[in-house]
């Protein structure tokens, strides 16, 4: 089974296993009283075995005394057929002369083929055809024609220039009777095309089209990638997370903080550049998270357990952390020496008494 690839604009078509038909030029103008300046290159590197014409646009004749001086050819001279004036040119670059690429007497169906006769002062132009009869295509009525030479490969390169003319509007050979122009897409057919790095085992069936690739392809994709995946993922993630999470994960926390031995982790961003010189004796708590307003109704004449209080909402710890340190320290500093002088007191007044009574005993011993 036979595949064929046309190659449009640098997309590939399917054509045939050994040939290709690569798009060369787009709306190539010929005409058929002057040589066509318009030119076009090879797309691609490669061996080219013929080419492909399709009529765009436009008429030509090569007798304006026929058809009541209308054009009315598409590739030739009359409206009743007969011959081909079409012709693709190779244009001179450099080192390389400029050729009639096809048709030659070796292209496949041409008969007929009369050469052109240009003035020593237009060789330059490069034509070598006039006209020519094609087997099989009609110039006036078939608008896509094939030139085919398979066993005269000709090679080209992108850098190569190619034309395509009316033969007798090359040069002034019976030009003054011509009249009319035309525009054709041109397709060369190709049956090695040039590649920097060809593979070793080429695909036995090529896709229709090339698939399609993404904007950012992952070098490694996974085989199974999620369907939703994460807009804004976690920054540090937790290594081996919990299937099932607690929704409350906090304990109760203590009423007392800085007396459990476990103070926060993470103080409060602004703390008070103040601290209250008051601080309420019970903290306020709530068991569902909120702030309850507790107060210390507390008089001055109620005995209050000072420990129990302290041990209940850091009395002495406040007071310290608030700044009154140093009122304790003096307190405490005026009870001890209270205390001394107590003791110190105390001591004399013992030895005093010890002493008189011991006088006194002595001198009645004395005495007796």
């Amino acid at each position: 089974m036979a595949y064929f690839f046309y190659v449009a604009a640098s997309s590939l078509l399917l054509i045939s296993a050994q040939e290709q038909y690569v798009l060369a030029g787009t709306d190539v103008y010929f005409d058929s009283l002057a040589y066509s300046l318009d030119q076009f290159s090879a797309p691609l590197n490669g061996e080219i075995i013929g080419a492909q014409f399709v009529h765009k646009s436009g008429r030509v004749t090569c007798n304006i005394n026929g058809n009541n001086g209308v054009p009315a050819s598409l590739w030739g001279c009359s409206a009743s057929g007969g011959a081909f004036f079409i012709e693709l040119v190779q244009l001179p670059d450099g080192p390389i002369n400029g050729s009639t690429l096809y048709p030659t007497p070796t292209t496949e169906g041409v008969s007929g083929l009369k050469l052109l006769g240009c003035e020593t002062d237009e060789v330059t132009w490069t034509c070598t055809v006039q006209f020519y009869d094609l087997a099989d295509y009609s110039a006036s009525a078939d608008p896509t024609f094939e030139m085919r030479d398979e066993s005269n490969v000709n090679t080209v390169h992108t850098y190569n220039r190619f034309s395509i003319q009316y033969g007798e509007g090359c040069c002034d050979v019976a030009r003054p009777d011509n009249l009319g122009n035309g525009t054709a897409d041109v397709y060369f057919i190709y049956s090695n095309i040039f590649t920097d790095e060809p593979t070793n085992n080429p695909s036995s069936d090529p896709t229709m089209g090339p698939t399609e690739t993404s904007e950012s392809p992952s070098t490694s994709p996974t085989k199974n990638p999620t369907t939703s995946p994460s807009r804004q993922p976690t920054r540090s993630p937790t290594p081996i997370p919990s299937s099932q999470p607690s929704n409350s994960p906090s304990k109760d926390p203590t009423t007392s903080p800085l007396l459990s031995g476990n103070p926060t982790m993470h103080p409060t961003v602004e703390p008070t550049m103040l601290p209250s010189l008051e601080p309420t004796m019970l903290p306020s708590a709530s068991d569902e998270g909120g702030e309850v307003d507790v107060t210390d109704e507390t008089s001055d004449d109620e005995n209050v357990d000072v420990e129990s209080d302290e041990t209940e909402s850091g009395g002495f710890v406040d007071s310290a952390l608030n700044g009154e340190t140093e009122m304790w320290i003096v307190i405490a500093a005026f009870a001890a020496l209270l205390v001394m002088i107590a003791v110190v007191g105390f001591v004399c007044y013992k030895r005093s008494k010890h002493y008189r009574k011991t006088t006194t005993n002595m001198g009645y011993d004395d005495w007796a």
